[in-house]
C-alpha cells in the first residue's frame, strides 16, 4: 500500500510504501497523486518511505521508472529525493541506485538513506 501527501509547513513532498508492492504502476499512480496536489511545485522536495516495505521489487520496474522520469520531467524536475530504506535491505540497494542514475539524466537528484533525520537534514534547503 502506498500513501502521498504535502505537508504545508515544510513544503515537503511524502511517499510511504507499506507491505508488498506486485505492480510498480501502484507507485507511479501515487506520484502522479502527489504531483496533482494543488501545493506542488516542479522542485518540491520528496522524501519516500521505504523503512515498512517488503519483498522484491517489483518485475520490470526499471524500465518503468526509467519511462516514467522522462515522461513527467518537467513536472519532477529539479526535485531532491530521498529515499529513506531499512539497512536489511541490501537487495534494494542496487536498484535503488539504478533508479538515480536515470533521475539525474532528467534533473532530479536522488540520494538513499537509512534514517528520516538525515533524509531531511538533505532533502530541506
Amino acid at each position: 500500500m502506498t500513501y502521498q501527501w504535502i505537508d504545508k509547513a515544510t513544503g515537503l513532498g511524502y511517499i510511504a510504501v507499506r507491505g508488498q508492492m506486485l505492480r510498480f504502476i501502484e507507485f507511479l499512480d501515487t506520484i502522479d497523486a502527489l504531483t496533482a496536489s494543488p501545493e506542488w511545485r516542479p522542485g518540491t522536495p520528496v522524501i519516500e518511505d521505504l523503512r515498512d516495505y517488503h519483498g522484491c521489487c517489483p518485475p520490470n520496474c526499471v524500465e518503468e521508472w526509467r519511462r516514467y522520469v522522462g515522461d513527467r520531467q518537467r513536472v519532477l524536475h529539479g526535485c531532491r529525493w530521498a529515499i529513506v530504506r531499512r539497512e536489511d535491505e541490501p537487495h534494494l540497494l542496487s536498484v535503488l541506485d539504478t533508479a538515480a542514475a536515470d533521475a539525474e539524466a532528467h534533473g532530479v537528484v536522488l540520494r538513499q538513506f537509512s534514517n528520516m533525520i538525515d533524509a531531511h537534514v538533505w532533502t530541506l534547503p
